[in-house]
């Protein structure tokens, strides 16, 4: 069987500098297409969820966050949990924080 030749003749130089140069940025190509990780805080909030005055609690620490960069959704997942002013239901929910968190 007659061997054909490729139409696109590359001297053997460039050709081994190619492909060493597509191998060595590879594993950087795909290092940096790899979403961050998302981190998962737990927050046990002071008072009812209910209050007139949680969500502007949540959204001053919302807005902290991001202007220390991070973003929720993104790269941090928060779980509230609410608690009222009776210490005894404070002490109750303390026992759910490792489940919890």
């Amino acid at each position: 069987m007659k061997r054909t030749s490729l139409p696109l003749q590359i001297p053997r130089r460039d050709f081994i500098a190619r492909i060493s140069t597509a191998v060595a940025t590879w594993p950087l190509a795909a290092r940096a297409q790899q979403p961050g990780r998302m981190r998962r805080i737990g927050v046990l909030m002071g008072g009812a969820e209910t209050d007139p005055e949680s969500p502007a609690r949540v959204r001053e620490l919302q807005q902290g966050l991001e202007k220390l960069g991070w973003k929720i959704g993104r790269n941090l997942q928060i779980d509230y949990q609410w608690t009222t002013a009776d210490r005894a239901e404070w002490h109750d929910s303390k026992t759910d924080r490792p489940h919890f968190c």
